[in-house]
């Protein structure tokens, strides 16, 4: 089981892989004004528009169906991995449950399956309530999360969000929270697993208007090499927890 983050384990770990947004007040509105269909405050979009994102998001779904029909015969052979949400009173139930749902619909895409539990897991997520409450250095006030990761393998076991700096953001920029926090927590797991920061999507170290704006539309997703990297990770820890298992035993 894994305990309360020891403040001496800093000295060989890196809290540099996290997450924050871009621009501040000037990303919100920009946010706002080229995508105010995302906002229930203002008008609906144009037929054209309109139209034209139907047509877009039946993409999407078709390139979804076929990819769902993909992973159906891997599904039985996935690797599932168990998280621990520490700190997880600290969020509305709802929020947590949405949250959770966009997590595991992000790796179940990526061909893993995650196992939410209360000891004994593989990685650990700890939700920060209070502002400063469990900031391990080096980030700024825009930043979402962080992972503590080791300098040699790349990976960790522990990652930080802090839940008030994104709840305050998600209402700053007209978004539900629970979207948000989900798309925090897949980034910084991915980074457990080894994941590096990309130059766009999910895995971008800096968000601006465009992943607010997929995220808004649950569009927001792994790169192909990144999710290759997720399945070969997650296929080493399910192995090793197994192996541990039955040592155990």
């Amino acid at each position: 089981m894994i305990r309360d983050f020891e403040w001496s384990l800093i000295k060989s770990l890196r809290a540099d892989d996290s997450i924050r947004v871009t621009h501040g007040s000037n990303l919100i509105a920009e946010y706002r004004d080229r995508f105010h269909c995302l906002n229930p405050q203002r008008a609906l979009l144009s037929t054209m528009v309109h139209k034209c994102a139907l047509a877009l998001l039946g993409g999407v779904l078709i390139f979804t169906i076929a990819k769902s029909t993909i992973y159906a015969e891997a599904d039985r052979a996935a690797s599932v991995i168990s998280i621990q949400i520490q700190g997880e009173t600290q969020v509305d139930p709802a929020t947590l449950f949405g949250a959770r749902a966009d997590v595991m619909r992000l790796y179940h895409d990526a061909g893993v399956h995650l196992s939410w539990v209360t000891s004994h897991p593989d990685l650990v997520i700890i939700i920060c309530g209070q502002r400063d409450a469990c900031d391990v250095g080096g980030s700024s006030s825009s930043t979402l999360g962080q992972a503590i990761i080791n300098k040699t393998s790349r990976q960790g076991r522990i990652a930080y969000v802090y839940h008030e700096r994104v709840t305050d953001f998600a209402e700053q920029a007209g978004m539900e929270s629970a979207d948000l926090l989900g798309y925090v927590i897949a980034h910084e797991v991915a980074h457990l697993l080894g994941v590096s920061h990309g130059s766009t999507g999910l895995m971008r170290a800096g968000w601006d208007v465009s992943e607010l704006t997929l995220a808004s539309c649950g569009l927001l997703h792994f790169s192909v090499p990144e999710e290759e990297v997720v399945r070969r990770s997650a296929a080493i820890l399910a192995a090793s927890s197994s192996s541990n298992s039955l040592i155990e035993r």
